[in-house]
């Protein structure tokens, strides 16, 4: 469930950092068609993962909720600066580390 997350999570990310608003470059694809394909194919396999964890109206419901959060969480944190976006990464980073060698 944690790596259906975080593909939202840097689906999010490619979106928000074509934004004016987004205070820094972490991730910059110029072309649009490109950007917009890696997002679609990103939040496709991540409804796939948690519709095969959770069955199917449970997981388009999570994946909504998922979209939703992490939304939030890029909102949130991008604009309080670099020493508090790359906390929040590491954070993310490490939950999933745990959940990818969990027995």
């Amino acid at each position: 469930m944690m790596l259906a997350f975080y593909l939202i999570l840097i689906s999010c990310l490619l979106l928000y950092s074509g934004s004016k608003h987004f205070p820094f470059s972490i991730l910059q694809i110029k072309s649009r068609w490109l950007k917009g394909l890696l997002v679609c194919g990103l939040l496709a396999l991540a409804t796939v993962l948690f519709q095969a964890s959770f069955g199917w109206a449970s997981g388009i419901l999570l994946a909504v909720f998922s979209l939703s959060l992490a939304f939030s969480f890029l909102v949130f944190f991008a604009p309080y600066g670099h020493k508090y976006f790359r906390a929040f990464w590491l954070i993310i980073h490490f939950c999933l580390f745990l959940t990818l060698f969990q027995g």
